[in-house]
């Protein structure tokens, strides 16, 4: 009932917002050169402000999910960096160990990752419930 409330409402307003655009319209015609060049200025200000709002989300959201996808490049660097020292250091890589750090990076990644992730995950076979 409240969704039907909200959409009536949402559709009376828009419907007002229409008819003093088109009042606007109408008698803009008549208004003073002062008037209309201060309406366009108005109207450029709120156009700058809504411009510059959406940005500043924009990179806000970003730095949210920089911080969020962090986590997974992390794991990934420090498998490289596991990989490097058992190398460096002559020592073999256990098997089941070498599949749970991939799997764990690949876990964060497919949070972040596109369809393209997402079909090469399908692709290679691996298993979340079973680790393989």
């Amino acid at each position: 009932m409240s969704k039907l409330v909200s959409s009536i409402i949402a559709i009376i307003g828009f419907g007002f917002c229409v008819w003093l655009f088109w009042l606007f319209v109408q008698n803009i015609q008549e208004a003073d050169a002062n008037i209309i060049a201060g309406l366009i200025g108005l109207l450029g200000m709120l156009g700058a402000t809504l411009m510059t709002h959406v940005q500043t989300k924009k990179r806000e959201i970003n730095s949210r999910h920089f911080m969020e996808k962090r986590e997974g490049y992390m794991l990934m660097i420090d498998l490289l960096f596991n990989l490097i020292e058992f190398k460096k250091n002559d020592e073999k890589i256990s098997e089941e160990h070498l599949i749970k750090k991939i799997i764990e990076f690949k876990k964060a990644l497919l949070i972040w990752g596109g369809q393209g992730i997402i079909h090469s995950w399908k692709l290679s076979g691996l298993d979340l419930n079973s680790g393989r």
